[in-house]
């Protein structure tokens, strides 16, 4: 089997979501862990984890691993407020 993980990129950590009554279990520290050491171990120099705008909880907790807001990403969502968006980009036609 051909291993597709390079070392030395840039690794994301997709999702963590520990249900509200399993939470406060040391669950989410053991899955932090290990994905951690995992991406250690297959020599990922730069780890990225992507929390909610907001989610106060989620930055406290991954911080405890050394995570450190970078960047802020911004979203268009298709029709989401359209017409607000479409009265502002009336104002000047290109």
């Amino acid at each position: 089997m051909h291993n597709q993980f390079k070392p030395g990129k840039d690794r994301e950590i997709k999702s963590i979501y520990v249900v509200t009554n399993y939470r406060k279990l040391g669950i989410g520290n053991c899955l932090v862990k290990k994905a951690l050491r995992w991406l250690d171990q297959k020599g990922a120099i730069e780890k990225i984890v992507e929390v909610a705008a907001g989610n106060e909880k989620a930055l406290e907790f991954y911080e405890k691993y050394g995570f450190l807001p970078r960047k802020t990403i911004l979203k268009q969502v298709r029709n989401s407020n359209s017409r607000n968006q479409h009265a502002k980009t009336q104002k000047h036609k290109c």
